[in-house]
């Protein structure tokens, strides 16, 4: 069973549902936008969302019919892999043209740009499909065969050790690569084809750009990858 929705406009659909992606030894739960038109005139386009992007993104949709002159967007880049750098734009917003009006949702990536609109129940309904999955895909799964028989090989030294004796559990590993990307926010940047999220605590030395070399001390939290100290050359 997977949880989610197909919308159709005349022309060009979208499809909300859950999506499990895995990422090295990880898995986790994202919510999935795929953007098609249905003549297959052009290419499918998607946007994964984390779920917390998800709830916002339909709080937002909320906001936008109940204020209705506002629209709002998220933004994201990837490496493709041909190197190049690709950017897509989630936009909603409402629409009005020759005494008609209405909500859509919008995807635009370089030329392309494909437009699903909505009446104001679908929209509506839409908004609350994401903030629905944006609780069911709020989970994370190692699946890492390393991963498992260390915490077996922690299991057994438990049963012989006492309390004070036991490791501190916090694991933390240096990588060093070149910065391949910069989230629009500034609270992360991409090494080694992984994000690494910064924190309020991060130390910091140097100016986190695209292209410069990194070395960075970092720790993973549910599935995420975290920088305890950055230096930047």
């Amino acid at each position: 069973m997977i949880r989610g929705y197909t919308f159709f406009n005349k022309s060009t659909g979208v499809e909300i549902r859950e999506y499990e992606k895995t990422i090295k030894d990880t898995k986790e739960g994202k919510v999935r936008l795929r953007f098609f038109t249905t003549d297959g005139s052009k290419k499918n386009l998607i946007f994964m969302l984390d779920p917390d992007e998800a709830y916002v993104l339909g709080c937002n949709m909320e906001k936008v019919v109940k204020n209705g002159d506002e629209s709002f967007s998220l933004y994201h880049s990837f490496t493709a892999p041909g190197g190049e750098e690709v950017s897509s734009r989630l936009i909603c917003e409402k629409w009005e043209r020759k005494g008609k009006s209405g909500f859509s949702l919008i995807i635009v990536r370089g030329q392309e740009r494909i437009n699903v609109s909505f009446d104001e129940g679908r929209f509506l309904y839409a908004a609350d499909l994401l903030k629905f999955l944006s609780r069911t895909a709020s989970w994370w799964e190692f699946i890492g065969e390393e991963r498992e028989e260390a915490e077996e090989t922690q299991e057994a030294q438990e049963t012989e050790e006492t309390q004070e004796s036991k490791e501190d559990p916090f694991e933390t590993e240096e990588i060093k690569g070149e910065i391949q990307a910069v989230a629009r926010s500034g609270q992360a940047f991409k090494v080694n084809n992984s994000w690494v999220n910064l924190k309020e605590t991060t130390k910091i030395q140097g100016k986190i750009e695209k292209g410069k070399q990194v070395k960075a001390l970092v720790s993973k939290s549910e599935g995420r990858i975290y920088a305890e100290e950055v230096k930047v050359k």
